[in-house]
């Protein structure tokens, strides 16, 4: 049997040094280009509407440009926080009057109740407008009025348990 020239060499100790700089380098790698959100107790709501807000890109660049609410101060350093690592949200649970963080709440309360504490830049990226029309059959006077909203809600056939597509249905509503 030949054994290997280079049998001297301790191989144990540059396998260590190897995997060592090996696991230092992929600590150091961005594994996606998302972080999340370290919040107190249950406040999973809060989290759910704060993504969608820093991934809705004008809405955060609205922020980001025009703070001129304690909100939007709050928001632009969560999400600038949010761009290099895993943010923290007390100050934002703190500032919206959430005190018993393990109280489930309701989603779409806490994202009106932030989008009218922000500046009208970043809020108006969620406005809608609902025009309303009613006509009278017998004299066909019509009255058309205009009311804006941030959250329209929609019901369902609760019954089906099929996927529910969006696209395409706001014309017909």
């Amino acid at each position: 049997m030949q054994k290997c020239p280079y049998y001297h060499l301790n191989y144990t100790s540059m396998d260590r040094r190897i995997v060592k700089t090996f696991a230092e380098k992929l600590g150091n790698l961005s594994i996606s280009d998302y972080h999340g959100l370290r919040s107190p107790g249950l406040t999973c709501f809060l989290n759910s509407v704060l993504q969608v807000l820093f991934m809705t890109e004008n809405f955060r660049e609205a922020v980001e440009s025009n703070c001129s609410t304690t909100l939007d101060q709050h928001l632009g350093e969560l999400f600038c926080n949010l761009e290099r690592n895993v943010a923290e949200t007390h100050s934002i649970t703190k500032h919206l009057g959430i005190k018993d963080v393990y109280e489930q709440r309701d989603a779409a309360e806490y994202f009106e109740k932030i989008l009218c504490q922000t500046n009208e830049n970043a809020s108006k990226v969620f406005k809608g407008e609902l025009m309303h029309k009613t006509s009278c059959r017998k004299c066909r006077q019509t009255n058309d009025s205009r009311s804006l909203f941030w959250l329209l809600p929609l019901s369902m056939d609760a019954s089906s348990r099929k996927s529910y597509n969006l696209a395409g249905k706001a014309t017909t509503w």
